[in-house]
């Protein structure tokens, strides 16, 4: 499988300075949440923490079911 990436274009913005700029902002704002690895996930602005699947769609069931 292959991307449809236009290798010019991907190059002009990986030396950009304003995506430069753009990735430091998201990374700094992962890091003000918590965020010390990839995928990490919030629900309800609160950061998930589960050891199994089980786990991650429980927690979840139970948030958009709670009255």
């Amino acid at each position: 499988r292959t991307l449809a990436l236009k290798e010019l274009d991907f190059t002009r913005d990986l030396d950009s300075d304003d995506v430069r700029k753009k990735v430091d902002n998201d990374l700094a704002g992962g890091e003000q949440m918590g965020v010390h690895s990839t995928p990490t996930f919030f629900l309800n602005g609160e950061q998930m923490i589960f050891a199994s699947i089980d786990q991650f769609i429980k927690q979840i069931t139970d948030a958009t079911t709670a009255k």
